[in-house]
């Protein structure tokens, strides 16, 4: 795997519009010319939104001149040139509009694609499906990196425990990465520090993206870039690069290093004359325990070496034997890969080896004795331009840089070549059309994929900016890599099923890029389901509410009136497979004549619903009511008569005692007094007395409730008393009498804003809160906090430092929280950052 020098969501551009045709009049003075309409034409033309990318919007017909307008969506526009800029913190479609001299106009919409926004130079892959960048960027759309991030090998999502941002990242770019087998990883670069804390150009980095601070402490590191990293098998760290000391000892251009400590081994090139030259890559042979060294060196301490040398593992002594002329390349040899069967490839801007043997940017060596194999590229052609990545896969030799060509056939910037021969592969990269920009790095582990970084757009005519994910058997570009898009507008709910399969409801009409109207499945790899209601439309309104069974249905309630052209009032079953309609369950579709606000299962065949709505199938239903969750017939002995409640249902939570607590915007229930809580049987619907006997309740909305185990239930919302005490926006109460719990927030400051929309427990003592508000007891917390369930105490190690999220300047509103059993909260709402990192109204963040 090639460590040489060389992050989430992209847009692509389609038509979105045709000219607009005028009729019933000659062509004249103030009157719209469609004899040649106005029209704008992409063939495989990209550009990536939300990284200020700039394109230059394309027109042809009408009459000249243009003035182009953004109809909707973020970025900017010159009226003039039709120039578009993007906007950096934005993933919303934008909608450009041409208009002509006459009147005549067409539309262009930029749709989202992932990218960084710049150049990815290093890549590198461990066994754990983690993927390391590095390179000139600061963000891989739209997820803050500074210089490096780490992705998900899968999906090219940023992962979110290793966020290497988290501080502040590096200040300078990363050429180089390698990892150590047990969630640490260590980086070489062009960089000073590391989330504010000195690191001169390598640092260690933990699981969780905090610096390790045991590797080398006190230290003053390097005092030049490193432009390479390798391991051996006992974990010893090689490191080359243009830098001559280390904490103050001479180390010249290359370094062997202790993995834990970071102490420099002081028996490895003990003499400290090293090479002359920078060192560019570096790769350790498991079969004949050398170092093998390529860059652009001439010698090694005082020894001829023509830009490879291969090295003594255990004290860096030359092996004389190898390449005993000295002579080697001709030219800076930037990328070094060993074979199982005594191969060793070299790559870079040479075209010769001792003198005389002509190599054009490749060669393949006997890795005892330096001597070049003619049989590997017998016809002597080679590339046509340089080469920056040679990784060795056990499919093939991958080879990347900056050429066209290889021995007279297409080869764009990637190719695959046979390890004994050399030939071209011609069923990897069919045609050749390979990437439009230079390839600086490769990585493989063997799993059928290789990772490719560059400062390329485009892959065989696909948008891939700076990072592809391709199929080592045929070239084919992995199109859902780094293409999981936020959603285009708020999420209201997210649900996760017993298969750990995530549904996410809300206003959305997009999401991963694809067309998603309002419910979205994603699997349990966190890729989106796209054969979840594959292209049929979705609800045709908002979705509020999910709620799964296990028989492999999910029940969805809002404010929408049909499901792929077939009607459902406000209510519906879905398979959660298919997403197919179930006809049997609301035959007819009549439904709820109001909007569905929450949704509550018992496990015994019942479905709750509570919104604002007067009837279900044209029978009384006020804001409550009980189906069968088989056919969705209402069950007319709980609240017989269907008086309920007068008015909105906004929270339903189950207490396995044949309880449900009610919480929203009403003050009566069957004209008894209940200030937006009740509590009531599940059988019948009577009102249990006991439970906030006075019937004072909440002088505000309440959103949400959570029933803990010990006979607790934690209420949030729009108020800021219960029963004439202070309680702003949170309260803890006894499920038996409706007591507020004195110790829980004892002086009722609560939250500082609008409301709390959502609660979720964990079960291990904390309660997570979501809704618009800015602090807690006067502690900075925006839109999501994490609580003691004991004494009400703000976590601060969570969202330390309060910053949460925010649309732009202001908070954001986060409207549903999710805990899985892996320990991560999914968040929806309505927002544009976390904790100054961009995300769009849907997030995961680690407890």
């Amino acid at each position: 795997m090639s460590q040489t020098g060389s992050k989430f969501w992209w847009r692509k551009l389609a038509i979105a519009g045709v000219s607009l045709l005028a009729v019933g009049c000659p062509v004249g003075p103030n009157v719209i010319d469609n004899s040649t309409p106005l029209s704008a034409t992409i063939t495989h033309q990209y550009v990536p939104v939300g990284c200020n990318q700039t394109w230059t919007v394309p027109a042809t017909g009408g009459k000249i001149p243009y003035s182009f307008s953004i109809v909707s969506g973020p970025g900017t526009i010159d009226p003039t040139t039709g120039v578009y800029t993007s906007s950096s913190l934005s993933s919303s479609p934008t909608v450009i509009e041409i208009r002509d001299a006459v009147g005549n106009t067409t539309t262009v919409q930029a749709d989202n694609v992932w990218t960084s926004d710049g150049a990815v130079n290093a890549i590198a892959q461990d066994a754990s499906n983690n993927l390391y960048i590095g390179g000139a960027f600061s963000w891989v759309c739209l997820f803050p990196g500074a210089y490096g991030a780490v992705l998900d090998s899968t999906y090219g999502d940023p992962n979110y425990t290793m966020d290497l941002y988290h501080g502040g990242g590096f200040n300078g770019p990363v050429y180089a990465w390698v990892a150590l087998g047990d969630g640490t990883v260590i980086a070489g670069g062009d960089f000073t520090s590391y989330d504010g804390n000195t690191a001169n150009y390598i640092v260690k980095i933990d699981a969780n993206g905090a610096m390790d601070t045991t590797f080398d402490p006190g230290g003053t590191g390097f005092n030049g870039p490193v432009q390479t990293l390798a391991i051996d098998t006992i974990g010893q760290i090689y490191a080359g690069g243009s830098f001559t000391q280390y904490n103050g000892s001479t180390a010249t251009r290359i370094a062997k290093l202790d993995p834990k400590a970071g102490t420099l081994n002081t028996v490895f090139d003990a003499g400290g004359a090293g090479f002359n030259g920078t060192v560019e890559s570096i790769v350790f042979d498991q079969y004949t325990s050398l170092i093998y060294a390529g860059g652009a060196f001439t010698q090694y301490e005082g020894n001829s070496v023509g830009r490879i040398a291969a090295l003594d593992q255990s004290n860096g002594l030359l092996i004389v034997n190898f390449n005993p002329s000295g002579t080697g390349f001709n030219g800076t040899v930037y990328s070094v890969g060993v074979d199982k069967d005594g191969g060793l490839y070299a790559g870079g801007n040479f075209t010769q080896y001792d003198t005389s043997s002509p190599v054009n940017y490749i060669a393949k060596l006997d890795a005892s004795t330096g001597t070049l194999n003619s049989g590997f590229d017998s016809g002597g052609s080679g590339f046509n331009g340089i080469v920056y990545a040679v990784d060795v896969d056990p499919t093939g030799i991958f080879v990347g840089g900056s050429f066209s060509q290889y021995e007279g056939s297409a080869a764009n910037n990637i190719a695959m070549l046979t390890p004994i021969t050399g030939t071209l592969s011609t069923t990897f990269d069919a045609g050749g059309a390979g990437f439009n920009g230079t390839v600086m790095s490769i990585s493989s582990v063997g799993d059928g994929n290789i990772y490719v970084a560059g400062p390329f757009t485009a892959y065989a005519g696909s948008a891939a900016y700076s990072i592809a994910k391709l199929s080592t058997s045929s070239g084919a570009f992995d199109s859902t890599f780094g293409t999981t898009a936020p959603p285009n507008s708020t999420v209201q709910t997210i649900y996760e099923d017993t298969k750990t399969n995530i549904y996410v409801g809300g206003n959305f009409a997009g999401f991963g890029g694809v067309e998603q109207k309002h419910v979205a499945k994603f699997n349990s790899t966190r890729g989106l389901d796209t054969t979840f209601n594959p292209a049929q439309g979705g609800f045709d309104g908002n979705v509020n509410a999910l709620a799964a069974d296990n028989s492999g249905n999910i029940y969805v309630g809002g404010a929408f009136a049909n499901y792929n052209a077939s009607a459902a009032s406000n209510i519906a079953k879905l398979n959660t497979t298919s997403g197919a309609l179930d006809a049997t369950f609301d035959a007819g579709g009549a439904g709820f004549d109001g909007r569905v606000n929450t949704l509550a299962l018992d496990g015994a065949g019942n479905i709750f619903v509570g919104g604002a709505f007067t009837t279900y199938q044209a029978g009384a239903a006020n804001d409550i009511a009980k189906m069968d969750t088989t056919n969705g017939t209402l069950n007319t002995t709980f609240d017989a008569g269907g008086a309920g409640f007068n008015g909105a249902v906004n929270t339903l939570a189950l207490d396995g005692g044949g309880n449900i607590f009610v919480g929203g915007a009403f003050t009566t229930y069957k004209a008894g007094s209940a200030n937006d809580i009740a509590k009531m049987d599940t059988t019948n619907g009577t009102l249990n007395a006991t439970f906030d006997a006075s019937g004072t309740g909440f002088n505000g909305a309440v959103k949400a409730a959570a029933i803990d185990t010990g006979g607790n239930i934690y209420i949030g919302g729009a108020f800021t008393a219960y029963r004439a005490g202070t309680a702003n926006h949170i309260a803890k109460m006894d499920t038996t009498n409706g007591t507020l719990d004195a110790t829980f927030d004892p002086s009722g400051t609560g939250f500082t804003g609008t409301t709390v929309n959502n609660i979720v427990l964990d079960g291990a003592g904390n309660l997570y809160a979501g809704g618009s508000f800015t602090a807690y007891r006067s502690g900075t917390a925006w839109s999501v906090a994490k609580m003691d369930t004991t004494n009400g105490t703000l976590n601060t190690m969570f969202d330390a430092g309060g910053s949460g999220f925010a649309s732009g300047l202001s908070s954001g509103i986060v409207t549903t929280l999710l805990l899985n059993g892996a320990g991560y909260l999914y968040v929806g709402g309505t927002f544009s950052d976390y904790q100054g990192g961009f995300t769009q109204n849907f997030a995961l963040i680690g407890d």
